[in-house]
């Protein structure tokens, strides 16, 4: 075996150090030591302008990173126009798979997530609080099993954190049941009894294309699901909103609060919005989107 000389990049605020030797790779992002900073929470963004114009969003919120919790795969050229966003904005993004990001009807994708953004499962500390990206996009049989198993067997909370924050794609639970938008129950109470494990008693989920708060058990749960800011097209004026994380040194657990997103018209470029608009019957509305999107 030969060495591999150690290789550093520095970019958005993240040192990589990628060192060991012929086989055995080592790969670490090294943040900047922080007492106090802020994240930006935000899902179902698809790849396109919606996106973009979150993740610069974000940073005018003064977000240090983003947390993205999936779905940014929803039409042709998204996935790699995804990457390439998260790529070019200023700050780091760390990716929770979705169900759109995992398959295609009956072809899977899952391969290009791990090839171009990162590991569907993974655990990083920051300061005093552990972060965990965990695997709901699809449904492991049994609920234990798979990468999303051998990783939860081998999770631990590390000495000293103050907080753990859990985020994920599919919220446990859907407080409105005729959505169906729930996980299973096997996957509901595995995933709960690993929460209960680690003593986490908040989890960031999207999938459903809403702001909420609610209590599951004791778990809190916060969705974070309007990156298509659909609800500022249906009500004619912007509600949609991006979810806040605080770190600082006088408190010991993150704090949260809720910003509005702002998306400007001219963002609202993704076939779902104009889908959005047609069913509302908001034609006059419709050709300013087709108009503001023609050039894009």
């Amino acid at each position: 075996m030969v060495d591999a000389p150690e290789v550093m990049e520095q970019k958005q605020g993240l040192r990589r150090v990628v060192s060991g030797e012929a086989g055995n790779i080592r790969l670490e992002w090294v943040f900047p030591k922080q007492e106090k900073y802020r994240f930006a929470v935000i899902g179902d963004t698809g790849g396109g302008t919606e996106l973009r114009w979150v993740l610069d969003r974000a940073q005018e919120l003064g977000a240090d990173f983003v947390l993205h919790l999936g779905d940014f795969d929803y039409g042709p050229g998204e996935y790699m126009g995804a990457v390439a966003a998260f790529n070019d904005v200023g700050i780091p993004s760390f990716v929770a798979i979705g169900n759109h990001d995992f398959h295609k009807e009956l072809t899977s994708t899952h391969h290009l997530f791990r090839q171009h953004i990162g590991p569907r499962n993974a655990s990083f500390r920051l300061g005093r609080v552990q972060f965990v990206n965990v695997d709901t996009a699809a449904p492991f049989v049994p609920a234990n099993a798979g990468v999303r198993g051998e990783f939860f067997r081998d999770l631990e909370r590390i000495e000293g954190t103050d907080d753990i924050v859990v985020f994920t794609h599919k919220p446990l639970t859907d407080p409105d049941q005729a959505r169906g938008h729930s996980t299973s129950q096997r996957e509901r109470n595995y995933i709960h009894e690993q929460l209960k494990r680690l003593g986490v008693d908040t989890l960031l989920a999207g999938h459903i294309h809403i702001k909420d708060e609610f209590e599951d058990g004791d778990v809190r749960t916060l969705v974070s699901g309007q990156g298509l800011a659909h609800a500022d097209l249906i009500v004619d004026h912007p509600i949609a909103e991006i979810l806040l994380g605080d770190v600082t040194p006088d408190q010991e657990r993150v704090v949260y609060s809720w910003a509005p997103i702002n998306m400007p018209l001219e963002a609202h470029c993704n076939p779902r919005a104009w889908e959005v608009v047609t069913v509302l019957n908001k034609m006059a509305l419709l050709q300013q989107l087709q108009k503001a999107c023609a050039n894009r």
